[in-house]
């Protein structure tokens, strides 16, 4: 495969599924729509089915959580900032690390 073939298959036709996607959920009659952006998520202790490539990278989440701040966050953190944007809402629409550290606190 060339690298045209491979770039449309890997990056055009996910963009366009992907823009089609959420033009059509911004449509829906949501009160509030939110799109998460959660970087590397570090697995929570007792999750299953995590890939074994990624408990080799999670071991680094101290030194990628020094590094690269604003780009890790963990499972929980996520899953906490996506039910405290349902319950009390949040002015941003797109959720970064950072903003979701801030609901998961929250």
């Amino acid at each position: 495969m060339n690298e045209t073939e491979y770039s449309c298959i890997t990056y055009d036709t996910p963009l366009y599924f992907a823009q089609r996607l959420a033009g059509l959920l911004l449509k829906l009659p949501f009160k509030k729509v939110y799109n998460f952006r959660p970087g590397f998520m570090k697995p929570t202790p007792g999750q299953k089915n995590i890939k074994s490539y990624y408990k080799v990278i999670s071991s680094l989440s101290p030194l990628l959580r020094v590094l690269f701040p604003g780009q890790v966050s963990s499972m929980r953190a996520v899953g906490l900032a996506m039910i405290n944007s349902v319950l009390i809402g949040y002015p941003k629409r797109i959720v970064e690390v950072k903003d979701i550290k801030i609901l998961a606190k929250a």
